[in-house]
């Protein structure tokens, strides 16, 4: 059996200590279900990522290039930058570059 230091002797102090245990108990719940509550309606509000598409699995992989190009030299990130993510036309590079 758990005993409390504090643990009342005759009737009346423990209905009063039980009165304060269950108030405790009972504001911790709804607290607790509160909070839940508050978390659950912050995720419902959280944009959604579309995770179907073909474009899923684009935005790691532009990532991933984006760090490989800063490793580059400065002119071959900016060649790969126009042909390759902006999609600018081979035949507007002077022959030098492509």
């Amino acid at each position: 059996m758990l005993r409390q230091r504090d643990a009342p002797d005759d009737g009346a102090q423990a209905e009063a200590w039980l009165q304060r245990v269950l108030r405790a108990t009972l504001i911790d719940h709804y607290r607790r279900r509160a909070s839940r509550q508050r978390g659950e309606e912050a995720y419902t509000r959280e944009p959604r990522e579309d995770r179907n598409g073909p474009e899923a699995d684009a935005v790691p992989l532009y990532r991933c290039v984006c760090l490989a190009l800063q490793r580059l030299k400065a002119d071959h990130t900016e060649l790969i930058r126009c042909i390759d993510l902006e999609e600018a036309p081979r035949a507007g590079l002077p022959p030098s570059r492509v």
